[in-house]
């Protein structure tokens, strides 16, 4: 009964709307979220927004972006879609959610041979330095939490120039989130055995996708319905599978 009572309210939400949006899809390289693989735009959020763009009747184009000029798209155009991002208290009323699409593990790696490093308290991380990326939301709470950009924290656009660096031993650690640490190891061929965890930053939190403040309601509200329907036929579990 519920399946087709959101079904109805999806159907009564798209069925008049012969006006589609034109809609600008913003976000970061940050597989397996999302990517670009021989000139295509891929990754789970991007066959989940496919599926919903199908579904709502409007249309959608992929940009990959830095992670700063994808965030600032969102917040002072209309009709932008970002996504994979944090939802977090500072983000709260900047956008119009849609979600949750995954579990936000984010960990300090460091280097397997470097015993020297033992975080036992998110404190002790400040006896190093630590790769973030400009204007994530890891980035905001390190800081908030006393990480000094420059001294305990360095800030780059892309994170895959944290993980050449961290290799490197140019920093001692790195913050991440666990499946796109992983990725960029591999797909940077490098020996994904020569890391490891050094601390549990944060797990309390999770991945949306978002809509600009002013983007139209009733846009986001197809979107909603949309994504729990493909939740309640499985089509969201599918392709969570191919990618976690």
């Amino acid at each position: 009964m519920k399946k087709l009572i959101c079904i109805f309210i999806f159907l009564c939400l798209t069925a008049f709307d012969i006006n589609a949006a034109e809609l600008k899809i913003v976000a970061e390289d940050y597989p397996p979220f999302e990517y670009k693989e021989d000139g295509q735009v891929r990754g789970f959020t991007v066959e989940i927004i496919q599926i919903l763009l199908s579904k709502t009747g409007h249309q959608g184009k992929f940009h990959i972006l830095s992670w700063a000029r994808a965030e600032k798209t969102a917040l002072e155009e209309e009709n932008v879609l970002i996504h994979t991002l944090t939802r977090s208290e500072k983000r709260e009323n900047q956008y119009k959610w849609v979600g949750p699409l995954a579990p936000r593990e984010l960990y300090f790696f460091k280097l397997r041979e470097r015993e020297d490093i033992q975080i036992n308290v998110l404190e002790d991380a400040k006896k190093y330095t630590a790769g973030t990326v400009t204007g994530q939301s890891a980035t905001g709470n390190l800081i908030a939490k006393g990480f000094a950009e420059g001294k305990h924290i360095f800030s780059v656009p892309r994170d895959l120039q944290n993980v050449r660096k961290l290799y490197l031993g140019r920093i001692d650690l790195i913050c991440m989130i666990e499946p796109v640490f992983y990725s960029r190891i591999k797909n940077l061929d490098l020996e994904r055995g020569k890391v490891e965890k050094a601390f549990l930053i944060d797990g309390s939190r999770e991945y949306f996708m978002a809509f600009s403040k002013q983007t139209s309601d009733k846009i986001v509200h197809q979107f909603r319905e949309a994504l729990d329907i493909i939740k309640q036929d499985g089509t969201f579990q599918k392709i969570k599978a191919k990618y976690f």
